[in-house]
């Protein structure tokens, strides 16, 4: 660097430490451990420095105000919940609003210097493609083997797997102990049951979720070695992926949430296929049972597959109109026949029961929205007291309210399910509705608070913390089971070893400290890259922007109707946003080279 770059360097530097000294230090918009103080002083100092060196990015004069925009956006992920959300409903104050406005100042060296590192690193290298290809197998393998063999140690340690108590529910009813029902998609429940047939332990379908997983990503890895990413890069972001905390977390898991996960990345990258390759991907017979595998799964792991699924549907449709293309018309009608045949017959011979499908899990976030009008004294008739009073007591409601999660009320015998069902799902949503027009701040609050674990940085003070609800812990699979029958067939006594404590510690230490606790536990900083992606796409005109859909659209899904904060219904963000991550810098340099 010249003089006159470390000057401006050192001038960057000295604004942000000083910025950085008075929100965090002097006011505690973030209360930062010594930890986390020396690990963030030492990120300014760098990210300052590298403003002068990696950043050559410019920036259209009608680019900058969506530049500031997404600096507003993250610095309410920062510090919104601290300063507007902690006295009553929602205050605003001269103060607050300019902390507010100091942090989006902060974050703009940073958020410049990401958009540079995507901008203008390079992550192919110049080889022959041929070659490559040639020996695309033999690296599909290796990658198949790092994950598949990381995850099966860690999880062989926690054998037979880390079950929630929904787990249990879905095992007994897996081994015929109670009726299959759909309250967790009975797909899957189906799918245990063919896989305990194979063994009758736990250990099984963690196997198998782990295979599932170790596929696809190899799958992924081998078409960017092919695409001649530097086969360093690939094996080290691999080996980084695998061994990532809350990868070994939930890796250990036993839940739909999982290969939900693994088939939304699998869906993800399907669709950035397409939108490279257009209709010739239809072309080949194999990429259309993928995609048709890739959508089934994604609808029936989840019941939020359902929405992920229509928008990649509308898209195929815009496709085949476009293009008139009768194999891709083919795909849907399949894949829509398909879904119909396993929730008909299929469930029938099964004997799943849907009846509570459209109960109280579906009304649960509107319901929850309804106990906050009480709480906060909101401007409720009478009328709509009576009717709110079918669900609970309103002093229940009120006592029992919790801004993250309706278990306060589930937990409670105040009736709560049961009310839900008496009082009906469209009139809650009327209720829900209604209220929200007239008195849209306590809404909004309740919403926010719903899906703090997505958008917020900071971890609440008032002791709630379900981010933890992933795994990682000792099962308690016969003791869960003795409500279902004591003969389950199954047996089961933790382990004590030397892995599960590294493990475990692992989890806890990243826990404890406060930057890693963001950077592992905190959605908001993965969603946060997230944004900064898609300004990215569309700055540059990517052609890949379908591939977000599936990300983009569970954001907002989670956003609307989120009621219970855990970890594992977020992991397809920091899954998907990754590998996003990736396509895009591809994709960036591909289009340099043309």
């Amino acid at each position: 660097m010249n003089k006159k770059k470390i000057f401006l360097s050192t001038i960057i530097m000295i604004i942000e430490l000083f910025l950085y000294y008075y929100i965090f230090i002097k006011n505690k918009v973030i209360e930062f451990d010594n930890t986390s103080n020396i690990i963030n002083v030492s990120i300014i100092i760098l990210n300052s420095y590298l403003i002068t060196i990696v950043s050559n990015i410019k920036y259209k004069i009608k680019e900058m105000p969506i530049l500031y925009f997404i600096s507003l956006v993250i610095a309410f992920f920062v510090c919104g919940k601290k300063l507007f959300l902690t006295e009553g409903v929602i205050s605003i104050s001269l103060k607050s609003l300019l902390l507010f406005f100091l942090i989006s100042i902060l974050l703009l060296p940073f958020i410049n210097n990401i958009l540079s590192f995507i901008e203008n690193t390079n992550i192919k290298e110049v080889a022959s493609l041929s070659k490559k290809k040639q020996n695309s197998w033999k690296f599909f393998i290796l990658i198949f083997m790092i994950f598949f063999g990381i995850w099966t140690i860690v999880g062989l340690s926690f054998f037979p797997g880390n079950l929630t108590s929904d787990s249990t529910s879905q095992f007994a009813q897996a081994m015929g102990l109670i009726q299959i029902d759909n309250a967790h998609p009975a797909f899957g429940t189906i799918i245990i049951r063919w896989l305990l047939k194979i063994w009758k332990n736990p250990f099984v379908v963690l196997l198998a979720y782990i295979t599932y997983f170790s596929i696809i990503l190899a799958y992924i890895y081998r078409y960017l070695y092919e695409q001649n990413v530097n086969k360093v890069i690939l094996i080290c972001t691999a080996i980084l992926f695998a061994i990532s905390c809350n990868n070994l977390s939930l890796m250990t898991m036993i839940w739909k949430d999982i290969p939900f996960t693994i088939s939304l990345l699998w869906l993800t990258f399907e669709l950035y296929k397409i939108s490279k390759e257009g209709t010739t991907y239809f072309n080949n017979n194999w990429s259309i049972v993928k995609i048709f595998t890739a959508l089934l799964f994604t609808y029936f792991f989840r019941h939020n597959g359902l929405v992920v699924y229509l928008t990649a549907i509308v898209y195929l449709i815009f496709l085949a109109y476009k293009s008139k293309s009768k194999r891709i018309i083919f795909t849907i009608i399949i894949s829509a026949f398909s879904i119909w045949f396993i929730k008909n017959p299929v469930y029938n011979y099964y004997k799943v029961d849907s009846s509570n499908i459209m109960s109280s899990g579906t009304a649960s976030f509107a319901a929850k929205g309804l106990g906050a009008l009480v709480y906060y004294q909101g401007s409720l008739t009478k009328e709509e007291q009576k009717q709110i009073e079918k669900i609970a007591d309103l002093e229940d409601l009120k006592k029992y309210y919790s801004p993250y999660s309706i278990d306060t009320y589930s937990f409670q015998n105040i009736g709560w399910d049961d009310g839900i069902k008496e009082l009906g799902v469209n009139t809650i949503y009327q209720l829900y509705i209604e209220n929200a027009l007239e008195t849209p701040t306590i809404i909004i609050r309740d919403r926010l608070d719903s899906c703090d674990l997505l958008w917020d940085y900071t971890t609440p003070k008032d002791g709630f913390n379900y981010k933890y609800d992933i795994g990682i812990a000792y099962p308690k699979f016969i003791k869960e089971f003795k409500g279902y029958k004591k003969n389950s067939g199954i047996k089961y006594i933790p382990p004590e070893n030397e892995l599960m404590s590294i493990v475990t510690e692992y989890q806890e230490y990243t826990g404890k400290v406060v930057s890693l606790d963001i950077l592992y536990w905190r959605p908001a900083l993965i969603l946060s890259i997230f944004l900064l992606l898609l300004i990215v796409i569309i700055r540059n005109r990517m052609k890949i922007f379908p591939c977000v859909f599936p990300t983009f659209i569970s954001i907002i899904f989670w956003a609307l109707l989120m009621s219970h904060q855990s970890y594992r219904y977020l992991w397809f963000l920091p899954v998907n946003v990754f590998f996003i991550f990736l396509l895009t810098m591809l994709e960036k340099q591909e289009r340099v080279f043309k």
